[in-house]
């Protein structure tokens, strides 16, 4: 950890910088009390789902996926300089999903439900091993997926 970020000052920063990477539009969105709550417990249950510190996880909203006007949240943990980067329509650990490359168009999707640590692990090992991992409801019609995709719902 660096030193600005051993202080209030400095976390807050690291946050804030993390935000606006994760969510373009963050400087520019009104604050949504209800909105908040959920951030904050969904920042609360993933430290303890994934045994990571609070500082190592941003919430924001997702800038990619909405359904009715209704964002979805963007989770990313950031662990000894890698990040993890989930969705999640609810707002809670329950329904999070890993955000990886498609196979076959390289858009950043849904590809697996990530609800706990065994979870996780499965979908690290299919990186490695080519072992398939079912995809989550949805895969097919998500946003990430680049035009004339092959898993697209929508070609």
């Amino acid at each position: 950890m660096n030193t600005a970020a051993e202080t209030l000052s400095g976390r807050a920063a690291d946050a804030f910088d993390r935000a606006r990477r994760q969510d373009p539009g963050f400087d520019t969105r009104p604050c949504d009390v209800q909105r908040a709550i959920t951030r904050r417990r969904l920042v609360r249950d993933v430290t303890d789902v994934f045994g990571v510190p609070c500082a190592a996880v941003t919430v924001t909203d997702d800038p990619d996926r909405e359904h009715g006007g209704w964002r979805w949240y963007r989770v990313t943990i950031t662990d000894h300089g890698t990040e993890y980067r989930f969705t999640s329509f609810g707002g809670t650990v329950d329904d999070l999903r890993a955000l990886a490359p498609c196979p076959e168009c390289a858009g950043e999707v849904p590809r697996a439900e990530v609800t706990d640590l065994a979870s996780l692990g499965r979908l690290l090992d299919a990186r490695t091993s080519g072992h398939p991992v079912p995809v989550p409801l949805g895969f097919g019609s998500d946003v990430g997926h680049q035009p004339h995709c092959p898993n697209s719902e929508g070609t």
